[in-house]
């Protein structure tokens, strides 16, 4: 640290967060001993002891209601003593009703939340210093309000916060807007037309919901949008997203029953939590390899997703990845893979096969539950541990090929895959767990290798027509439930 300029560490000290930071900094090296006195500003809290150390202090920045303010209060009561600064920055929120009160003062505020009925149009234009806006549902219920004009200086717009603008049919968004919260069009009826004043920027995030009467939409404008959260409930069958869109966030096309088709541009290289979930008739999606991560539930009950591609970027599949979809016959496990989250495959009612790879070394509970037409399943690889109902009610499954390495097939992991009839458990497995073969009933033969020394209740219970079970006689008791029918043969050492 001592190879720091004191100019440089003028700008560390911004970071800081108590006045020990000060202390600890001027005990480290002498040539940091006069930075407290260089400060126009204080970048910490300040007390009437702390204050006196900030010799040049010129402009107060308030954290915290709770800060002391030197007699600065945003009450209207004027205070006994008050010292004078050449800019006050309030930090903390602020309702409207007290911030109109300073507008024409040396008052900077950078959160102010609209608590009333819509404040005059002169001073709401005159508050250049906003830099966070956020408005209470209740305080623009105003149906003869019809265009809505964001002054310019307002950064960030906060979740929900304009949904009361019922009547308004224009919202105009300033040239300094960065970030545009959750708007839920569909309590803002007559709105169809969304502006951003020229030049147009560069937006972080944009978030969009309900309201298909919108005739003016940012992406429509080549605004740069870098993240993308939208609800559209509209009409629109295909979306083209524009080049700068880099993150598409969670629930982002949730519920769009209409889209059929969507083409993820190379810009994109991250796709939220159940991003599409829900999209009924999405049959094509187009993912490209520089996708890095597809997180938990992204394309969960995409009932017409007929099959997908994903890219050899993504590493692991995370839980309830394609839960529900129902359509799904072909899906392409890449051997970069190497783990399944859970509910990641459950309920794809037309997947047929699905080889899991060399490379896969963790399966997650329920992964592949109730893929009803699923008729052969292969584990290869490193897998140790077949989860709890992996294949739970894959009712179409006849054959599944476990390699060496599985220590552990876990509870109801096979329980109702009634047309099961060939199943191989290697040598190493040492734990069968509770009804892990429980209602197996085309299930004729098994052997259990001798390194198994743990079966639970009621494994073998409905397996009516096992015939043969090869097992050990030190693992075999009462609660396995084995059926009277069934030759039970003690291995030979």
């Amino acid at each position: 640290m001592s190879k720091l300029s004191g100019f440089h560490m003028l700008t560390v000290v911004k970071y800081f967060v108590c006045f020990n930071d000060f202390v600890h900094l001027q005990m480290s090296c002498k040539k940091y001993r006069d930075t407290i006195e260089k400060l126009h500003f204080n970048p910490i809290p300040l007390t009437t002891k702390t204050r006196k150390y900030f010799t040049r202090l010129e402009t107060l920045h308030l954290w915290n209601e709770k800060d002391e303010n030197f007699g600065n209060t945003l009450s209207l009561t004027k205070t006994l003593s008050h010292e004078n600064f050449y800019e006050i920055v309030v930090w903390f929120s602020v309702k409207s009703s007290v911030a109109e009160n300073f507008v024409d003062k040396n008052y900077t505020f950078k959160n102010v939340e609209i608590d009333k009925a819509l404040p005059s149009q002169s001073k709401y234009m005159v508050c250049r210093s906003i830099y966070s806006l956020t408005i209470e549902h209740t305080s623009l219920l105003n149906e003869n309000l019809k265009i809505f004009e964001i002054p310019d200086g307002v950064t960030s717009i906060a979740n929900h916060s304009l949904n009361g603008l019922t009547g308004v049919t224009k919202i105009a968004f300033p040239k300094s807007i960065k970030s545009i919260g959750l708007l839920n069009y569909d309590t803002m009826h007559s709105l169809k037309i969304i502006e951003i004043k020229s030049p147009i920027t560069y937006i972080d995030n944009l978030a969009i919901f309900g309201n298909h009467n919108l005739i003016g939409l940012p992406l429509q404008r080549g605004i740069t949008v870098t993240s993308l959260s939208t609800s559209f409930y509209s009409q629109t069958s295909q979306i083209d997203l524009p080049e700068s869109v880099t993150k598409i966030c969670e629930l982002c096309f949730d519920n769009c029953t209409s889209l059929q088709a969507i083409n993820l541009k190379t810009s994109i290289v991250s796709l939220g939590k159940q991003c599409f979930v829900d999209c009924s008739h999405l049959t094509s999606v187009t993912l490209t390899s520089h996708i890095t991560s597809i997180e938990t539930g992204c394309f969960r009950n995409c009932g017409n997703l007929l099959s997908l591609t994903i890219p050899n970027t993504i590493q692991r599949y995370e839980g309830c990845l394609f839960n529900g979809c129902v359509s799904l016959k072909n899906i392409t496990i890449k051997s970069d893979v190497t783990s399944l989250g859970y509910n990641c495959f459950s309920y794809c009612k037309t997947l047929k096969k699905v080889v899991i790879p060399s490379n896969i070394k963790i399966i997650e509970d329920n992964c592949f539950e109730e893929c009803e037409i699923l008729s052969k399943i292969e584990v290869k690889g490193v897998v140790e541990r077949l989860p709890r109902m992996c294949f739970y009610c894959c009712v179409s499954l006849k054959k599944a090929v476990i390699t060496k390495g599985v220590i552990i097939i876990g509870e109801s992991c096979f329980k109702l895959c009634i047309s099961l009839s060939v199943i191989n458990i290697p040598d190493g497995v040492n734990t069968i767990g509770h009804s892990c073969f429980e209602e197996c009933k085309s299930l004729k033969t098994l052997q259990i290798p001798r390194s198994v020394v743990k079966i639970g209740e009621r494994c073998f219970k409905g397996c009516d027509k096992l015939k043969t079970l090869i097992v050990s006689s030190r693992v075999v008791n009462k609660y396995l439930e084995i059926s009277k029918n069934t030759n039970v043969i003690n291995p030979k050492k």
